[in-house]
């Protein structure tokens, strides 16, 4: 969840520049976000450092893998139907 809210606070930046250029609050849409990816980088910095003794941390190297397959196969799907992608995108925002 945490990761996802990073994400998400990420995207929102590239969000309003894309749909309203004009709208661009760097309080709102730049300040705030910066300001709960740093706080949510606080609990992953603390499941990594230090480096939990076995098997705890089984969970984070599994936890991470399932992040990069999902990326993978993310961006490999993209690059086969990045245009129904970004048709869905659209009917997803509006």
């Amino acid at each position: 969840m945490i990761v996802v809210y990073i994400i998400t606070s990420v995207s929102l930046v590239r969000f309003i520049r894309a749909n309203d250029p004009g709208g661009l609050s760097v309080v709102a849409h730049v300040i705030c976000p910066l300001l709960g990816i740093a706080l949510m980088a606080l609990p992953i910095y603390g499941a990594l450092w230090p480096w939990p003794p076995w098997p705890a941390n089984l969970i984070t190297v599994l936890s991470f893998a399932w992040m990069l397959i999902g990326l993978v196969a993310g961006f490999r799907l993209c690059s086969r139907a990045g245009a129904m992608l970004e048709r869905v995108g659209r009917l997803l925002a509006s």
